[in-house]
């Protein structure tokens, strides 16, 4: 951190800039902290299998529904891809890079590009369907308020600072 320091210190980068890029680096730091444990890359270890697996399951099934000539292996490829177009930002939220990476994966393993494209459409819908609808759940029989929803989105403080707020009963 100190050798990041005296680099952004030379004063050609901006301050604020430089602030960030320490910060980062920090941040950075302390969560490479947990390397040091062999029991928490144990349990690191375990968790991330286990994540992965749960994400590979339904690849696979969805592979199977649609009679593809893919193995296991390939589901996980494909499921590579579609991680990677979930996390490509596309203006409004949409949906498009997701569809594409995942149909993309799975023309690259000799999958027709109709056939390709509808099982990415499938991949969306069981991927995040139930996201969605555990998601609508909770919001409705949680502890926070449409308004109070409204303002945290509408609001430039963190979320700790509005913690303070008083929270209504959610009605329903």
């Amino acid at each position: 951190i100190r050798s990041v320091e005296k680099v952004v210190d030379h004063r050609m980068i901006p301050n604020k800039i430089a602030q960030i890029i320490v910060s980062i680096f920090k941040q950075l730091a302390k969560s490479l902290e947990v390397l040091r444990d062999w029991r928490e890359i144990v349990s690191i270890t375990y968790w991330t299998i286990l994540l992965w697996l749960a994400i590979a399951l339904p690849t696979w099934l969805v592979i199977l529904a649609f009679d593809l000539p893919l193995s296991f292996s390939d589901a996980l490829f494909v499921m590579g891809w579609a991680a990677i177009g979930s996390v490509v930002p596309t203006p409004g939220g949409a949906a498009g890079a997701f569809h594409a990476a995942t149909a993309g994966g799975l023309v690259f393993l000799n999958i027709p590009q109709e056939q390709a494209a509808a099982v990415s459409i499938a991949m969306h819908l069981v991927y995040f369907a139930p996201a969605v609808i555990f998601g609508l759940y909770y919001f409705v029989h949680g502890d926070i308020s449409y308004s109070r929803f409204k303002n945290l989105l509408s609001s430039d403080l963190p979320v700790e600072d509005l913690s303070s707020e008083p929270v209504s009963p959610a009605s329903g």
